[in-house]
């Protein structure tokens, strides 16, 4: 067993064909079928079911490829640890639910390694995404969210996943809306008071429970609904129509103050705070890279972080 066969078993379970991993591996599709089998004899195991409409992940497969994406990931670490410094280029990724603070901060992050060689990706993704996107190590560091709704299920799959969760700060739960909205007026709103007002929630998976839901309350019977994906979306609507969503508080939207307004929700929850954390694997130490967005995540943070459950506007 190889390195490249490692490899090459990866990037057909990504594109879904030995063909099309062929051709993105430049090289012919029987010597990657060969290559492919001569692994799979080694281990005793089948890791693709082939047929004519492409290829499928067997069980074993699942398995072996998790564990080779962790060897592959460790071999490149070790690389990258022992290459000329004054051409090596940081690599970084962090996936997180939509939150401004976030892409603030990662902005931070690009200007102060600006005289560095780098590759830098945010991905802004649902929950599920970023719980899998640590766990199969595509990001070093995920942001989420865990409450009194969706503790139990999240800390079970991070306790499965072998991930950390690092709570970054408190927070409870507000309603974000735009100054206009004649809720603004409101020092508190409670769950009643939202019936007649549209609710604006970030699409998840269909079918996904509530628990993996980026609104920190989930809201039952209300008349309109808005889902969407993008976070600009979500300033456009705020600012032109009385929709509202459910946030954490935290929210960095114009420099210019009052267009938007976080109004604490009155919840009936026995515990409604809300813990902002970030996740690892914990098998894998962190790059210097993620500690400095770590450092600069935590001062934003606290920069914007309302101490005093009450309205305030941004």
């Amino acid at each position: 067993m190889t390195l490249q066969q490692l490899k090459y078993a990866l990037i057909v379970a990504e594109t879904g064909t030995f063909n099309e991993a062929a051709k993105r591996l430049y090289i012919s599709q029987p010597s990657l079928s060969y290559a492919i089998k001569g692994l799979e004899d080694e281990l005793g195991i089948v890791i693709f079911e082939r047929s004519n409409k492409g290829t499928i992940v067997t069980e074993d497969g699942k398995e072996f490829l998790k564990t080779a994406k962790q060897i592959i990931y460790q071999f490149d670490q070790l690389s990258e640890k022992y290459k000329n410094s004054s051409v090596m280029q940081q690599r970084f990724s962090v996936s997180s639910q939509h939150y401004t603070f976030v892409s603030e901060a990662f902005s931070k992050l690009i200007n102060y390694y600006d005289d560095t060689d780098y590759e830098m990706i945010l991905n802004e993704a649902k929950t599920l995404e970023v719980l899998d996107d640590v766990r199969n190590l595509r990001s070093e560091l995920g942001i989420l969210y865990i409450n009194e709704i969706n503790g139990t299920v999240i800390r079970k799959i991070l306790k499965v996943s072998n991930l950390l969760f690092t709570e970054l700060i408190t927070t409870y739960p507000y309603i974000l809306i735009g100054k206009d909205n004649p809720l603004a007026q409101k020092d508190h709103v409670g769950i009643s008071d939202l019936t007649d007002y549209p609710r604006i929630s970030f699409v998840q998976e269909d079918l996904t429970p509530d628990w993996f839901s980026e609104e920190v309350i989930n809201i039952l019977g209300h008349k309109k609904s808005i889902k969407i994906s993008d976070k600009g979306s979500l300033a456009d609507l705020l600012l032109t129509t009385n929709a509202y969503v459910v946030s954490t508080g935290l929210y960095i939207f114009s420099s210019d103050i009052h267009k938007t307004v976080a109004v604490p929700l009155n919840t009936e929850q026995t515990d409604n705070s809300i813990k902002i954390g970030m996740i690892h694997h914990k098998n894998f130490k962190r790059s210097p890279i993620a500690e400095s967005f770590i450092d600069i995540l935590n001062v934003t943070i606290r920069n914007y972080a309302s101490w005093n459950y009450e309205k305030h506007y941004f």
